[in-house]
């Protein structure tokens, strides 16, 4: 009973990581498409003058860094709080794995979004700006 138990809520973890992570992905491509397609004139006036992909882009990048930022402040809150009841094990090892999985999941949209900002406008300027 306990086994089968442990067995459905690892699935259940499992399945719910997974899916987070295709939302986040998901809504990562089309926050790049979407910036990419609605600044396409501003973006190519900004690259032909040189701008860097750091400057274009400081907006979106400055709001991952807080978002970052963020989720490790709620991590480190987290640990503090644990390692207060427990001096030995600060954070219980069943509960590491959520929170290095957790760690990966945002990483990974984030780096999506970065590459979904740098590929989307390198294909409007090869295309002319159409993707037609």
């Amino acid at each position: 009973m306990e086994r089968e138990r442990t067995a459905r809520d690892l699935t259940g973890a499992v399945f719910g990581t997974i899916a987070a992570l295709l939302v986040l992905i998901g809504g990562a491509l089309g926050t790049a498409e979407f910036t990419t397609r609605n600044r396409s004139t501003e973006l190519f006036v900004q690259f032909a003058s040189g701008w860097r992909f750091t400057r274009r882009f400081r907006r979106i990048l400055l709001a991952e860094v807080i978002l970052a930022v963020a989720g490790l402040g709620i991590l480190v809150a987290e640990i503090a709080r644990r390692s207060q009841y427990r001096s030995s094990d600060p954070v219980e090892p069943s509960m590491l794995p959520v929170f290095l999985a957790g760690v990966a999941v945002v990483a990974l949209s984030s780096g999506v979004l970065i590459a979904g900002l740098h590929l989307f406008p390198t294909r409007s300027r090869r295309t002319g700006g159409s993707d037609d």
